[in-house]
């Protein structure tokens, strides 16, 4: 089993959203189809894209956990009903929404674990 990157449109929302763990793997924008590897372990995000060229691209399951550790922002991807597209996803935070704690509930299922991770992703970091 493999981790697999955010993509650019995840990495800008992170960047924005102030994720500042270190990575190895960054994206260039004028390249955002293709992540890169970069020798250095390093918060890239900590430089405006101007001065650095580069956004952090970090692992899905990295940034699942920067959420849920800095922001107690959950994302969680569930077993859907129908066969055909078996997970779904849903997010939030429990100190702010308390026993009905998740924000939001995608009613779309996906084929892969990680199309529903990524948007789930995406849809926390735009809270």
């Amino acid at each position: 089993m493999k981790d697999e990157l955010i993509t650019f449109q995840t990495a800008m929302l992170a960047k924005d959203y102030g994720f500042d763990e270190k990575v190895h793997a960054v994206y260039f924008p004028d390249e955002p189809s293709t992540p890169a590897y970069d020798r250095e372990y390093d918060n890239h995000n900590e430089y405006e894209i101007s001065e650095s060229g580069v956004i952090s691209a970090p692992t899905q399951a990295l940034l699942q956990r920067w959420l849920m550790e800095k922001h107690n922002m959950y994302v969680l991807v569930l077993l859907n009903e129908y066969p055909e597209l078996p997970f779904k996803v849903m997010w939030g935070n429990p100190e702010v929404m308390g026993l009905m704690w998740l924000e939001g509930c995608e009613d779309a299922g996906y084929s892969t674990y990680q199309e529903a991770l990524e948007s789930g992703l995406q849809n926390a970091l735009r809270k």
